[in-house]
């Protein structure tokens, strides 16, 4: 007995694109964006960081992707970046939300374009 049946999406390759959801698991802020970089994560660290109130300070624990720890990135005053050590999902909370995410929320399924997908990955998100 094989595995279950999932659909396929049969398009050109050029018709595929990427659809990046960064998120603050314990505030449910976050960023969706089409690419992801230094530039990116930077957004969404400043929009982070605007929303703790005077006289907070948070941590943040990540993991050590290239985009977490590019020297572009400048961490705002009241932010801290604590690393994981290498190869430790198990210590990293988001892998679970996106776990659930994808069981639940975003594998097999079709999507016209990539609007769509971005529609689906906020509609799971805002469910979690």
């Amino acid at each position: 007995m094989g595995r279950p049946r999932q659909p396929t999406h049969r398009a050109e390759a050029e018709a595929y694109g990427n659809l990046y959801v960064l998120t603050v698991v314990c505030r449910a802020d976050g960023l969706i964006s089409r690419r992801l970089n230094a530039s990116v994560v930077q957004v969404m660290v400043d929009g982070l960081s605007a929303t703790i109130p005077a006289g907070v300070h948070a941590v943040l624990v990540w993991d050590g992707a290239g985009y977490h720890v590019a020297k572009a990135l400048r961490m705002p005053a009241n932010l801290t970046i604590l690393g994981l050590p290498p190869y430790s999902p198990e210590l990293n909370l988001v892998e679970r939300l996106w776990l659930d995410l994808r069981q639940h929320h975003w594998s097999n399924r079709l999507y016209e374009d990539v609007v769509a997908v971005e529609e689906a990955a906020m509609a799971g998100w805002r469910v979690v």
